[in-house]
């Protein structure tokens, strides 16, 4: 049975992780970074995976804190952790959306998004991306189509 986490809930992520993994963690996908990096690095197991997608704890950090330097830890466990950009698959983006359309249109896609209205709203809907304000994907509607 999976199991999640809330972060806003939880003031040891290093212990929430372990209870909810007990027995470590073999790939993480990152978008966060920060102090959620440094708790789930410091679960994993031997040959763990880590995919790098996004650092958003930092962004908007003018002198982003120094985390542990996880070479040596790496080395140890034998893990791999690899930087991951999406444009890296632009030649799969066509095959992708099909395959997404169809699992839209049958019902077998499940997605939460954020819908905010008019055009004044779009900086306060930026900013709550970086405060955790949404859920699922942030979109302002500008106007009405015509």
């Amino acid at each position: 049975m999976a199991k999640g986490i809330n972060y806003k809930k939880t003031d040891d992520m290093k212990a929430a992780i372990k209870k909810a993994c007990p027995d470590g963690v073999d790939v993480f996908f990152d978008n966060v970074g920060g102090e959620l990096f440094d708790a789930v690095f410091a679960n994993l197991n031997r040959h763990a995976r880590i995919a790098i997608c996004g650092q958003i704890a930092d962004y908007n950090e003018s002198d982003p804190p120094r985390g542990p330097r996880p070479m040596h830890t790496l080395i140890a466990k034998s893990a791999r952790m690899e930087g991951f950009v999406v444009f890296d698959f632009k030649s799969e983006f066509d095959t992708a959306k099909k395959q997404l359309a169809t699992w839209y249109n049958k019902d077998q896609l499940t997605y939460r998004e954020n819908l905010v209205g008019g055009f004044d709203q779009i900086p306060s809907a930026f900013i709550g991306l970086f405060s955790g304000e949404n859920i699922g994907k942030q979109m302002v509607k500008v106007a009405e189509a015509e």
